[in-house]
């Protein structure tokens, strides 16, 4: 399907249409522009889409295409993670854990971590138990080092 096409599916409102349309405006190219992008996943986001939601979230939360803002940045992440988007809880837990546009919540965030994603649970988890200085996580396999 051609990017013509995809326009007039997700200008018809068919949610999966603005998602994928969302991504050809956020992928490097000619096109590429980040405003579009955001436009199109939260038009795909109103409509209930996971993935969508979970993108709305991650640009407020970066900024990506649209002014940084916690607060819509939660709320799109908490809809995803409704849904069992295990990337959307891994980020809302790390949201809890630094107080990123809410306060600091150690249960939240271990709460969210936990529920689905095996590393993610794993990281967060022993990130709640040794709380080193700078943050770093040994968890098994991976060796993850979270920012300020």
């Amino acid at each position: 399907m051609n990017k013509n096409d995809l326009l007039e599916l997700a200008q018809k409102g068919d949610a999966n249409a603005q998602l994928q349309l969302g991504h050809l405006f956020e992928a490097k190219g000619i096109d590429r522009d980040f405003q579009q992008a955001f436009k199109w996943f939260k038009k795909s986001a109103e409509q209930g889409l996971a993935e969508a939601q979970f993108l709305c979230g991650d640009a407020y939360w970066s900024g990506f295409g649209v002014t940084q803002d916690y607060q819509e940045a939660s709320k799109w992440l908490r809809k995803a993670a409704k849904q069992e988007h295990s990337y959307a809880q891994f980020l809302l837990s790390l949201m809890y854990y630094f107080g990123n546009g809410m306060p600091f919540d150690d249960r939240q965030s271990l709460k969210w971590a936990m529920l689905r994603d095996l590393p993610a649970s794993l990281a967060i988890g022993s990130y709640h138990l040794c709380r080193t200085e700078p943050p770093c996580i040994n968890a098994g396999a991976w060796n993850i080092s979270l920012p300020d």
